[in-house]
């Protein structure tokens, strides 16, 4: 698990970016090349939102990721939106950066090992597990230990 992004020195497309629904959200407006996906584009419902996206839709394509790459996306166990482990998936896809302003993404996107490009970037990489309080146990979802106690949250926070 890459707990650091990726360098931009090995990237393709020097000038090219994948683009989360919070940059239309909040970003600002910038001639720039890149990729999103059809979930993204079905999140803009501001009137502002959808101005930024009217602007750089000729400079944008929308495309799906391969399914090899969602599943790699959902992997990472945190929880996000399907607009959100599709962008990450083209992300990892396309091997460019992810630009966005969403915290729990660029959380997950350096999990991965994607490039970020945000105004504010993740200090420290969150991962939550549940633990077993009598035996020790890891596990990724809440519920019941195999020895029958209730698992207890447990949220670790990591340099970058």
């Amino acid at each position: 698990m890459a707990r650091t992004s990726s360098k931009s020195s090995g990237r393709k497309g020097k000038n090219k970016y994948v683009l989360d629904a919070s940059f239309f959200i909040n970003g600002q407006p910038l001639p720039i090349e890149g990729y999103t996906t059809p979930d993204v584009v079905a999140e803009l419902k501001s009137v502002e939102a959808w101005a930024k996206w009217e602007s750089l839709k000729d400079f944008v394509r929308v495309e799906e990721p391969l399914p090899y790459f969602v599943r790699r996306a959902r992997a990472v166990g945190d929880r996000l939106s399907s607009a959100d482990i599709s962008v990450l998936a083209l992300a990892l896809q396309k091997r460019l950066p992810l630009v966005t302003y969403d915290l729990p993404l660029q959380n997950a996107a350096v999990k991965l090992g994607v490039e970020v490009v945000a105004p504010r970037k993740i200090e420290r990489v969150i991962e939550i597990y549940w633990v077993c309080p009598v035996c020790g146990r890891r596990y990724r979802r809440p519920g019941v230990c195999q020895c029958g106690a209730r698992l207890v949250k447990w949220v670790v926070a990591l340099p970058l």
